[in-house]
């Protein structure tokens, strides 16, 4: 008898608990005042509900609330942190019927979560992890799988358009913890409008209760550039900083595409003017591979991007590759640093060697609101010219040791030709010999000096003046222009010699020139 009254006695509670848990649950103010008590709690944030709370019970007990907002730091003047259209959660009986929140599974979607800094260098994100360190919150916030789906993610500044913006087709975790590691899953694009598309990423993520950072381990990330042909496969470890300002780090990165493979290292720092640092180091690479994973921008070109860039961005870029083939050309060592701050842009340090030839860069460009404008300068020392016509795929035949001089040209308009100054001493030019003979010389190659002046355009090159001085004569090569298939259009006239005042028109072709006699004035 005295056993069927406990056993009464515990199903008139569990009776009486299911009855009061029924009537909680119906009420939805008391729904919303438990879930903005939780993310008090957790995250020392405000959480607002401004759409309908709903209930359902089978086959779990779970909650569904709309149009959710929760606030950023109380310093920050922006956004908040999150909103979102949806948030799901699948509750636990027994705390919520002692007035917790404690979730098994947990959703959100259609979200945006705002990772941004204000004018002030406030952080939207301040004290998360400071409130958890304080209060000693338990680490584990949903003990069951997180799936975030359709999800945008901002990163930057306020005012400086555009931020950084990650749109997230769909993210899972086998849980929401802290101080533990956790499986990652994503897949999304990065950008608005996407600069990576079919992005997808695998990891093991920890993230911490208090310091430290949180970081992405054995991850690998797969994508395409948008607009590329190629796809591209990056592994290495990420890290965040667990307190302001934002800032995210690759470490050991490896960036593999078309059977070509790049060692990264790079940076990223959230403040007024975002901050990027890159390094790439290479042994061997192929031009065009890297053309096919690294698209075009349809909206302009690379020019108009990195003064685009360069405008909201301070940046840091270290590039240095053993072997660079591109084209036919030999490969080259390329060893280059392009720094920007305050909206311009620096060639820090840009060395190229080639076969024969050792080419030092310097420029400026200088971001304004309606252009770019840019002043380069190459200096290309040439020690053995033949070496540098093979090296270059040039067919034409010649040799000879100088200095090549390389600038754009004085205007504001980045599509300006390029201008260029070249002198060779005690040299051969096989073109020479065949001019030489139709103006009845000996066809002697050699020549003690030749001086240009040129003009490089999108489809041609246009020397202004190109000046040859040979045994005893001097040509003087006027409107020589070089075109598309390297196709020559100019003449050329005597000075100096027997053949003082003869006049040649020039044509055919850079590895194959035509001289035809012009009728005398």
């Amino acid at each position: 008898m005295g056993r069927l009254s406990v056993v009464l006695a515990a199903l008139a509670i569990m009776l009486l608990g299911f009855v009061a848990t029924v009537a909680m649950l119906g009420d939805e103010d008391r729904i919303r005042q438990l879930l903005t008590l939780h993310a008090e709690r957790q995250l020392g944030r405000q959480l607002q509900i401004d759409g309908a709370v709903s209930i359902q019970y089978f086959p779990r007990l779970r909650i569904e609330a709309r149009d959710v907002r929760l606030s950023g730091s109380r310093a920050f003047n922006g956004p908040d942190l999150l909103e979102s259209e949806v948030l799901s959660a699948e509750i636990r009986l027994l705390p919520l019927l002692m007035g917790r929140v404690e979730t098994s599974e947990f959703s959100l979607s259609q979200a945006r979560l705002n990772l941004l800094v204000d004018e002030q260098g406030d952080h939207s994100f301040a004290g998360l992890l400071h409130h958890r360190q304080r209060t000693g919150a338990p680490g584990i916030v949903a003990d069951g799988p997180l799936r975030l789906e359709n999800l945008e993610l901002n990163i930057g500044s306020l005012g400086l358009e555009p931020a950084q913006r990650i749109v997230v087709e769909r993210v899972e975790m086998d849980r929401l913890s802290f101080d533990r590691a956790l499986q990652l899953s994503f897949l999304g694009e990065i950008g608005s409008p996407p600069l990576i598309e079919e992005a997808s990423l695998r990891g093991v993520v920890f993230m911490p209760a208090a310091s430290g950072d949180f970081r992405i381990a054995d991850m690998l990330l797969t994508g395409r550039n948008a607009g590329a042909v190629l796809p591209f496969e990056l592994t290495g470890t990420l890290h965040f900083s667990a307190h302001p300002p934002l800032s995210v780090s690759l470490d050991s990165g490896r960036l593999g595409f078309g059977g070509q493979e790049l060692s990264l290292e790079g940076a990223y720092l959230s403040r007024v003017r975002p901050f990027f640092q890159l390094e790439v180091v290479g042994q061997a690479l192929d031009a065009e591979a890297l053309q096919a994973v690294i698209a075009q921008p349809e909206d302009g070109d690379w020019l108009s991007s990195l003064a685009a860039w360069t405008a909201i961005h301070d940046f840091s870029a270290a590039i240095r590759v053993d072997a660079l083939q591109a084209g036919e050309w030999a490969p080259a060592h390329v060893d280059l640093v392009l720094v920007a701050a305050d909206g311009m842009a620096t060639l820090d340090r840009a060395r190229v060697m080639l076969p024969g030839a050792v080419a030092e860069l310097e420029g400026d460009l200088l971001v304004e609101p309606q252009a770019a404008v840019v002043t380069a300068r190459a200096r290309v020392e040439i020690d053995d010219l033949q070496a540098l016509l093979a090296a270059t795929a040039l067919p034409l035949r010649a040799d000879g040791a100088g200095l090549l001089l390389v600038e754009t040209a004085d205007s504001s308009d980045s599509r300006a030709p390029v201008r260029g100054e070249l002198r060779l001493l005690d040299g051969r030019l096989e073109p020479l010999a065949a001019l030489r003979r139709e103006l009845g010389l000996p066809g002697e190659t050699a020549f003690s000096e030749l001086e240009a002046e040129f003009l490089v355009h999108a489809d041609r090159i246009e020397f202004l003046a190109l000046r040859i001085h040979g045994q005893n004569i001097r040509l003087d090569l006027d409107g020589l222009i070089v075109g598309p298939g390297q196709v020559l259009a100019g003449q050329a006239a005597v000075r100096g010699g027997e053949a003082d005042g003869a006049i040649q028109r020039i044509a055919g072709s850079l590895g194959r020139p035509e001289f035809r006699q012009m009728p005398s004035q």
